[in-house]
This record gives C-alpha cells, structure tokens and sequence, in this order.
C-alpha cells in the first residue's frame, strides 16, 4: 500500500493487512511529529482500539484525574472503525489520524474545556499538520444497529412510529414527543 504524499506516513510502502497496523504506524509518526511541534517532550502513547463502529470513523479519550485543587488528564485514548478504514484507507490515515490526534494535544496543551473543534484544534491541524480542518469526515458508513420502530403514536395530522426507547420514555412520564408538522403531543394509537 502506498500512501498519499501529504500522509503522516509518507513514503511507506507495506502490506498492513486488515490496517491495524498502518493506522498505529499513522498515530506513532503524527505523536512524534506533534508532540516535537508543540515541545511536549516524549510523551506516551495514547492507547488504541479498533473496536469502534458506526458511523464515527474514530475518536479520541481521556480522563481527569482530580486530586489537591489540580486536575490532571491522563489515560488518553483514539478508538478507531475499521470499516471506515476499509471504505477509504488513505482518508483514515492522512485526515483522520491527524484529527484525532490533534483533540489529544489540544487537551494536553490548553486544558479539557476547550471546543472540541475550535480555534486551538483548528490551530494544531494547520500548523502542525498542514491539513484543512473539517470537523466531520466524507465516508459512506452505516449505522451500527437500527432500531425497529414497533411503537405507532398519532397527532392531527399523521402516525408516527416510534422506537421502543422513545415508547419506554414516555410510558415512564420522563418525555413528551410533539409532531414536527402540527405540534400537537403524540399519543398512543392502538
């Protein structure tokens, strides 16, 4: 597999089989390329799981430690879908990885209450990377479950069918649903 020029990979040429082992390569070569850029020394290395599904082509964690007045973030964390992977290989390697990886350093750098893609992500994914920040990716995912919609409501104007979720809401009193048409509350039709 040969990856496009603008790749955190550039130049590499393998077979990575089902890409798990391109994508850790992407996130090694982007963590030292930030983590340099931003002179945050040898930081470790986020985990990385491949578990992912849905239509998130990946994501990035971590945690606060609280403790004597500080807060601490640690156990960083980039889950990734391998299906987005199979979709568009190049894409997850030269945008993905640089996004999620870039989340990380924003949290590392200007504390966890920042925008998840504001000025300072958009920041690290120009300067650092060279990549024009887009906070969603282009690739054609599916869901990774739908639910059945076995539950009919009706207003004034239509059904509606709703999800067994939804239903157990508001049986239990904790939501009301409106029709977007006619605004009237749904109820349940037999």
């Amino acid at each position: 597999m040969k990856f496009p020029e603008d790749s955190p990979v550039a130049g590499v040429e393998a077979v990575f089989g089902d890409g798990r082992d391109a994508i850790r390569h992407a996130v090694i070569e982007a963590w030292q390329k930030v983590t340099a850029f931003y002179g945050l020394g040898r930081l470790p290395l986020p985990q990385i799981d491949f578990g992912l599904r849905g239509r998130c082509a990946a994501q990035a964690g971590w945690r606060l430690s609280v403790g004597r007045g500080s807060r601490k973030v640690s156990h960083l964390r980039l889950r990734f879908n391998m299906q987005a992977y199979a979709a568009n290989p190049a894409e997850m390697i030269s945008d993905t990885v640089a996004h999620e990886v870039s989340h990380l350093i924003v949290v590392l750098c200007w504390g966890p209450k920042c925008r998840p893609h504001g000025a300072e992500w958009r920041s690290v994914m120009q300067e650092c990377f060279a990549l024009e920040p887009q906070r969603t990716h282009r690739l054609p995912l599916k869901p990774s479950r739908t639910l059945p919609r076995d539950f009919v409501y009706a207003c004034k104007c239509r059904r509606h069918y709703l999800t067994r979720i939804r239903h157990g809401r508001i049986e239990r009193g904790q939501s009301t649903y409106r029709c977007r048409d006619c605004g009237e509350i749904l109820r349940r039709s037999d």
